[in-house]
């Protein structure tokens, strides 16, 4: 019996939408309406986009992240949307830096949790302190995390994200320095990294940075990306 191509195209509609989410080398997580409150732990997930494993990832607010005061004293301090970095500079110098990060993952599988960041300061009679973190499940699927959080005094209130995004993109662990390619500035600037102990080196993340990690590097370095 002949087929009508009205009848094909239903069946391929059909087919389409019963296929998986195909995984991506990024995913992004909308931040809007979260909040910053005392005790109140919070979390957003990446669902239905997912992410393919890597040995490297890349973690960044968006620079669009604004935050205001929700309820108390907060609210009074900061009635209109204010970026989250200069909200997070002025609590603690140098801590926007948590807004840009890199997690490496030695299995480059999942699941991963990428290692939680502390911010911790004091402005103007109030005290901030949270941790933040970001993992990838099993099945791919990114989150984003807020808990632990510490406000004070009692009468502070708390801070809601008005706009706001954070991606998490995937990352070739051979190109250390972030140029796109794989080459001997990269050799150069693993072993600048290595020598001064800094933990972007602990490529093999074993908690020390040792010879171990410059295995590593090599042999992702060989591997090129």
């Amino acid at each position: 019996m002949p087929v009508s191509l009205e009848h094909c195209s239903c069946a391929l509609a059909l087919a389409v939408c019963a296929l998986p989410a195909l995984a991506a080398d990024s995913v992004t997580i909308d931040l809007t309406s979260m909040r910053i409150a005392n005790g109140v732990n919070q979390t957003r997930t990446s669902s239905p986009a997912t992410i393919d494993p890597a040995f490297k990832y890349f973690v960044d607010f968006s620079d669009t992240t604004m935050v205001r005061g929700d309820s108390g004293l907060l609210a009074l301090t900061y009635p209109n949307p204010i970026p989250l970095a200069q909200l997070l500079e002025s609590f603690s110098p140098g801590s926007s830096a948590a807004m840009h990060t890199v997690a490496i993952n030695p299995d480059g599988t999942h699941p991963f949790a990428a290692a939680p960041q502390v911010v911790s300061g004091t402005s103007s009679g109030v005290t901030i302190t949270m941790t933040i973190g970001a993992q990838i499940d099993a099945a791919d699927i990114a989150t984003f995390s807020i808990t632990q959080v510490t406000l004070s005094p009692g009468i502070v209130g708390s801070l809601r994200f008005t706009a706001g995004t954070i991606t998490i993109s995937r990352g070739c662990l051979g190109d250390f320095n972030n140029d796109g390619g794989v080459d001997g500035s990269d050799i150069a600037s693993f072993f600048i990294t290595w020598e001064s102990g800094d933990p972007l080196a602990d490529l093999n993340a074993d908690g020390g940075v040792d010879g171990g990690d410059i295995q590593a590097f090599f042999e992702h370095w060989d591997a090129g990306c």
